[in-house]
Formats: C-alpha cells, structure tokens, sequence
C-alpha cells in the first residue's frame, strides 16, 4: 500500500474504496458506482469469505437477461423473488395508479407499493437497489372479474425494496479532508477515484483526465473530445453516476 492510500484511509476511512476490486469478475456486469458500493458493504463485514458471499448475491439476484422467463417461472412457482436493478416508478394519472420498471426483466408495467414512492421518491427517476416482488395472480383475476379490458399490467408488486444509491453526503467531511492533502496528493486521489493509476500519467494528463468532470460540476459547460473509438473517451461518464447519459453514434 502507498503512502497516499494509507492517508486516504487514515483520513476518510470506511468512504475508501479499493477501486481494483471493482474489476473482480463478479460484479463486472453491474455499473461501476453500484460495484463499487457492493465490495465496500460487503467488505466491511469482515469476514474472508466476502467475495463468495457477494458473487452469490449478484448471480443470483442480477440475473442476465436472457434467463428472464427462468425468473419469471420462479416467481410463478414460489410466489416472490427477489432481484438486483435499477427500479423506476412512473405515474399513470389517467387509471391512477403507479408503474415499475424492471430493466433488466424488460418490463415496464409491473407495480409498486405506494409507500416505498413516498420514502424513496428518487424512484421516480430511477433508483439502484434490491428489491422483492411478489406475484399476485389474484390482481388479474380481480380486473377481470369486473371488466373485460385488456389486463394493462404485470402482475408483480415491489413490495420491499433497499436502495444501494447514497442518499445524503457530507460534502463537509470531504472539504475538511482536503486541508489535510497537498495540492499534487489530492490531484492524485482525485484520479484514482475515477479508477486510474496516477503514477502512469504525467502531471498535466493527470489534469486532461479531471478536465472531463467539469461538465458535472459546472452548469452551463460543455465538452467535446475528439479520438479514436475504444480509446476511455466515455469510460468516465459511464461509471461514475447514475446522472450521466451516453448516447452513442458515428463510426
């Protein structure tokens, strides 16, 4: 371990995360900032056999979607299952009533409990988390029994759901860690919180790099980088929050 990283960790603690364990095959398919939250919480349970533990959560709860009607059947025959995803609520106010959003199921028309809306209203805009749904073959029944409309819905309720997203930081805790750090250390753990090595860069490709996340943090700003495809132009928008959109193109 650097002398740095032993900083970060004296200074920030458990807000440290080794960023190479994001690489770990068992989390590769998860976005990076969700990865990341996942061997962080797993980590500190302190036990040696964490990453078991973790692999078999995501496989099992972060299905590909190619065995989406495996999932399904299982939620057909035991009555709940529970699944790894970015949740999003929609409003229908014509039939008065809230949407779900399974993305990785290809359903946008399973249903939510109302509570979990208002205690995590972010929903609404997408919300990464674990969640259980239930399989209510009755709800069907009932709407056909008083209309022959077409059923509208999936018949799966999110009925427990735990976010994986922070809601609320202290910027304050990291504005006082920074006086603890040189100009050129916090430079450098800037860059190894993006998921790069800063000793393989020199100072002002170190200052390219950080340049990208202006546009994040200042209204009103736009970028445009030109390069070859494959060569990391996007690697950071991708990873580093939910609030960044790709939107891919050209040849």
């Amino acid at each position: 371990m650097s002398n740095l990283d032993s900083k970060i960790l004296r200074i920030f603690g458990d807000l440290a995360v080794d960023k190479r364990l994001a690489r770990l095959e068992v989390v590769s398919r998860l976005p990076r900032f969700i990865a990341e939250y996942l061997i962080s919480r797993y980590q500190k349970s302190g036990t040696s056999d964490w990453t078991v533990k973790l692999a078999k959560v995501v496989e099992e709860y972060y299905p590909d979607p190619r065995d989406k009607d495996k999932v399904l059947s299982r939620a057909k025959r035991e009555g709940r299952i529970t699944l790894i995803d970015e949740f999003k609520a929609t409003v229908d106010l014509k039939r008065n009533m809230y949407f779900l959003h399974i993305p990785n199921l290809q359903i946008y028309d399973a249903l939510i409990n109302e509570s979990l809306v208002s205690r995590y209203e972010r929903i609404l805009s997408g919300l990464w988390g674990i969640g259980v749904l239930e399989y209510m073959p009755t709800l069907v029944e009932a709407v056909r029994s008083r209309s022959r409309d077409k059923i509208f819905f999936t018949p799966l309720i999110l009925e427990e759901f735990e976010p994986f997203q922070v809601y609320n930081i202290d910027v304050n805790t990291f504005v006082e860690g920074r006086y603890e750090f040189s100009t050129r250390e916090w430079i450098d753990l800037l860059v190894k919180s993006i998921g790069l090595n800063p000793s393989v860069y020199s100072f002002r490709q170190k200052l390219l790099l950080l340049f990208r996340l202006v546009p994040l943090v200042e209204g009103n700003v736009n970028l445009l980088e030109l390069g070859p495809r494959a060569t990391g132009k996007t690697y950071l928008y991708r990873n580093i929050s939910y609030y960044t959109r790709i939107y891919a193109g050209g040849t």
